[in-house]
């Protein structure tokens, strides 16, 4: 791990090189996958729309019981907490299109 021990010989670098792959892919993919279906199925569920016309009642910033689940079981979230989910959800929306779009310049050369 230290860099004490490295391959050497080309069949090496290979194995190192394939193994260095397979863990990307292995993680990589999958995030995006499940990242992907987790953002269509909040889409269909109607949560993100919910989530950005939520409006506060007044003195929900200092309600102790903020954080508690409503009659509704909905939870009431501050509005700068809400503002920061809204601005990390579009960097993720806006990640995943540009991986998407990285992605398709390289299937595009595969035909």
């Amino acid at each position: 791990g230290d860099g004490d021990t490295y391959p050497t010989t080309f069949g090496g670098k290979c194995v190192a090189a394939m193994a260095m792959l397979m863990g990307v892919l292995v993680i990589a993919f999958p995030v995006s996958v499940f990242s992907d279906l987790w953002s269509k199925e909040l889409k269909k569920q109607g949560v993100l729309n919910e989530l950005e016309s939520q409006e506060l009642p007044p003195n929900t910033e200092s309600d102790p019981n903020m954080s508690h689940p409503t009659s509704s079981g909905r939870v009431l979230v501050s509005e700068t907490d809400l503002n920061a989910i809204k601005m990390q959800m579009r960097q993720m929306n806006e990640a995943q299109n540009e991986i998407r779009r990285i992605l398709a310049n390289y299937s595009d050369r595969s035909m």
